[in-house]
């Protein structure tokens, strides 16, 4: 798993297949939900003991990485039809995908169940709250956003709010799935 992600992050940040004017690929969400996955997976490889630590982690990079393959295969690919009219490239499948499902399953098979609090919800949002609001500040100073939904050239201010909460949305009832997941598996063992 490690391997397949590292591989879709530099496939992504050295060689990417479009890019926008004036954004790197480190501002991308996908870039950096793929790169939590990969320092989680080195964290739990150096320190394997589980703890609360370790959970809230877990809970957090799971939400975004979740999030990364459902925007970009609900709203993204839709949105860009011409940016991905020959497919897929082979480093989206592994970061918007394989990443996302893969990272899924790791915590499905490994994670001991019945550990997560509902008030963790509230650390999971620190990540993509913090994310948007730099995005939102970095794309007024340089004229340029990392997606389409984030840009007040292309949308009007209420419609970026739309989505805002669309996403708040989003990260919350994953979270509340998340929690729920964890405590249904955990009544089954």
């Amino acid at each position: 798993m490690l391997v397949a992600v590292s591989y879709g992050l530099v496939l992504s940040i050295y060689f990417p297949v479009f890019s926008i004017d004036k954004l790197p690929a480190l501002t991308f969400f996908t870039v950096q939900s793929n790169m939590l996955v990969a320092l989680f997976l080195i964290y739990t490889l150096v320190y394997s003991r589980r703890n609360r630590i370790h959970n809230i982690l877990r809970g957090s990079v799971l939400i975004c990485i979740a999030v990364t393959g459902l925007v970009f295969h609900l709203f993204l690919v839709p949105f860009y039809p011409d940016l991905f009219a020959n497919g897929l490239a082979f480093r989206h499948h592994l970061t918007h995908t394989i990443a996302p499902l893969g990272f899924i399953i790791d915590w499905l098979l490994f994670d001991k169940k019945g550990q997560i609090n509902i008030g963790d919800l509230k650390y999971w949002l620190i990540y993509p709250a913090i994310y948007w609001v730099f995005s939102m500040v970095r794309g007024s100073l340089v004229g340029a956003y990392p997606y389409f939904f984030m840009d007040p050239n292309i949308l009007e201010t209420s419609s970026i709010l739309l989505w805002l909460l669309l996403l708040i949305i989003i990260f919350t009832l994953l979270g509340l799935l998340l929690f729920l997941l964890d405590k249904k598996l955990n009544s089954k063992l």
